[in-house]
């Protein structure tokens, strides 16, 4: 579910999850192009897997999700790790994902 749902939002560069706080959180990190909002709100569509994982969190957020998506956004926003001083380098900062997709189908034979 959530590898279809990066692979729609396409502006999704790459996605991992990794365990934080000495093991007692679950980080999903991505690094994507675009709006932030738009972005979060693409998975409280499409992700129908958050109702279950806010079960068990500590976070007031209203389900279903997907009647609630600007309330996810802000939620995920309040948790959001940014990098340090906001900076994050990139090799090809005026290329998104679409771009490289559509770029790769040109070049399909």
């Amino acid at each position: 579910i959530v590898e279809q749902a990066l692979k729609e939002a396409r502006n999704v560069h790459f996605a991992w999850f990794s365990l934080a706080e000495k093991g007692t959180h679950l980080a999903m990190h991505t690094v994507y192009d675009g709006d932030f909002d738009a972005y979060v709100e693409h998975f409280a569509l499409k992700v129908p897997l958050f109702d279950t994982q806010f079960e068990f969190l500590d976070v007031d957020v209203p389900s279903p999700i997907t009647r609630h998506p600007k309330e996810f956004v802000e939620v995920i926003r309040k948790y959001d790790r940014p990098p340090m001083a906001g900076y994050f380098f990139s090799a090809y900062p005026r290329v998104g994902v679409a771009d490289i997709d559509n770029a790769s189908l040109e070049q399909r034979p």
